[in-house]
């Protein structure tokens, strides 16, 4: 199953693997490029903070243990995005005009709570696309296609039912049966 924070993955890194860090790029560089943007970095910077990231994970790997009962790893991620955002940021001024910026400064403080719901609607977002793709894999396509024209397309059941040529309990048991694997994968991956 692909969770979101998979121990298997964070081990393979650990050892060294590149597919392990391909799939841990691929599977969270969006969310660092979206951390960037919450901060108004550039295109370049968010470049520079998808590298600084994944550097700063690389380069403490050795020492870091994924230990679910102490804390989740979307916040361990989080810290070290922000790190290197405030990095990045640091250098702009001190390339602008060579003064020092505080943390705080740089932007509202008011700001923080926005920030972190936005963050946190973005996490959901990820979680469901993650799961979204896990249903792809193992729903059966005509339940998955039910699903996604009801609920998602907005698509009257009535309609899809003639569609699919199926009747309309087939239609409803159809989007239940993937709703209900949709939520297990969200509680899975949301917590991870």
């Amino acid at each position: 199953m692909a969770f979101v924070t998979d121990p298997n993955l964070l081990a393979d890194i650990k050892k060294g693997d590149n597919a392990a860090w391909n799939l841990f790029a691929k599977k969270y560089g969006a969310l660092i490029w979206l951390r960037g943007s919450d901060y108004h970095l550039t295109p370049d910077e968010q470049e520079q903070l998808t590298q600084d990231v994944l550097v700063s994970f690389f380069k403490a790997q050795d020492s870091f243990v994924y230990a679910p009962e102490k804390g989740r790893f979307r916040d361990y991620l989080r810290q070290i995005i922000k790190n290197c955002i405030f990095q990045i940021l640091r250098k702009r001024q001190q390339d602008n005009n060579n003064e020092e910026i505080q943390e705080n400064t740089a932007f509202d403080e008011n700001d923080d709570e926005a920030k972190q719901k936005r963050e946190d609607e973005e996490w959901m977002a990820h979680v469901y696309s993650q799961a979204i793709a896990e249903l792809k894999q193992t729903v059966k396509p005509r339940k998955l296609q039910s699903f996604m024209m009801c609920r998602l397309q907005n698509k009257r059941p009535e309609d899809v039912a003639k569609f699919q040529k199926v009747s309309l309990a087939t239609v409803y048991n159809d989007c239940n049966e993937v709703m209900d694997k949709l939520m297990e994968l969200v509680k899975q991956l949301k917590d991870a």
